[in-house]
């Protein structure tokens, strides 16, 4: 890879390796290279083969990041989902209208995890194959709609990470947030 990762991320990486399928919390602070450490945990898990299906979920507005980095420093080709079509690093389309389930389709897929709460959208994916990984971005974004409620309220983003994992759809979570809060 054209980059030389800091002594943390190694870390990151090795201790994750150890012990995949467990699921994870990285709470690095801003700047520190959540982004990096996921890149290099997954490029080691499709190079050793222990996983083939990903799932990374990130705010939109990072999406195209997230591609952009994951090809440029890893190697690693994701498809984007965007307004119900894959879009590959290169910019080339495919529409998804011929197939009953479009997670279905790709293996290595990157989608907004604001989208991904829209119940259709959440449906399809609970409806799919099963992912060896999901990535979620932000993931401080996953949490209870009140947290002075006495009572369990996730909101939908909670609500679907907690159906994919309970589902047997996700084997293993990774969880990046700078404010684990």
């Amino acid at each position: 890879i054209p980059i030389t990762p800091w002594l943390h991320q190694v870390k990151i990486l090795r201790c994750v390796a150890k012990q995949f399928p467990h699921s994870f919390l990285i709470a690095d602070e801003v700047g520190l290279g959540k982004t990096i450490e996921t890149g290099l945990v997954l490029r080691y898990l499709l190079i050793t083969q222990q996983v083939q299906r990903v799932l990374v979920l990130s705010p939109a507005s990072v999406q195209t990041q997230w591609q952009e980095e994951l090809r440029e420093k890893f190697n690693l080709h994701f498809w984007s989902y965007t307004k119900g079509a894959f879009q590959d690093c290169y910019g080339k389309t495919e529409n998804q209208e011929n197939f009953t389930n479009p997670w279905n389709s790709k293996d290595l897929v990157l989608a907004s995890s604001h989208l991904m709460r829209r119940q259709e959208r959440m449906e399809e994916l609970l409806e799919a194959k099963a992912w060896d990984l999901v990535v979620l971005d932000e993931a401080h974004h996953a949490r209870r709609k009140s947290p002075q409620a006495r009572k369990d309220t996730p909101n939908r983003l909670l609500t679907l990470m907690q159906q994919l994992r309970e589902n047997g759809k996700a084997k293993s979570l990774i969880l990046l947030s700078a404010t684990p809060m």
